[in-house]
């Protein structure tokens, strides 16, 4: 995953820092966000991230309204997404290239980024 950029955005501080924690030992830059207003705020300046992990249920903006507004940017709106929810959630803005329902095994988020990468290379 080198010369990855993952942004992470969640509202649960323990579990973005072991998310970030997690990716990063994979040797990705990572970036982290506390809900989809600072998520979009990250995505305006700076490189495009490789991926996304996106929490469904967040304050100010929530997972649906970012998937709304990152979709509509021709810039951003290919960018793989993972959902990430602690429950059944409506079917989201696609394409969203895969889901985890919490509590996860963070290794698991990290697996799945893994295999974006190597589709991205094959």
């Amino acid at each position: 995953m080198q010369q990855t950029k993952i942004l992470v955005v969640e509202d649960d501080d323990d579990l973005r820092e072991a998310i970030v924690a997690s990716i990063a030992e994979l040797g990705a830059e990572v970036e982290s966000a506390r809900d989809g207003v600072e998520g979009l705020e990250r995505l305006a300046v700076g490189k495009v991230p490789s991926a996304i992990l996106l929490d469904i249920r967040m304050p100010r903006l929530d997972g649906q309204g970012f998937l709304e507004v990152l979709r509509a940017e021709p810039r951003l709106a290919n960018i793989p997404v993972i959902t990430m929810s602690g429950g059944p959630t409506p079917p989201p803005v696609p394409p969203v290239t895969s889901r985890v329902y919490k509590p996860f095994d963070v290794d698991e988020v990290a697996r799945i980024l893994v295999s974006l990468g190597d589709s991205e290379t094959a």
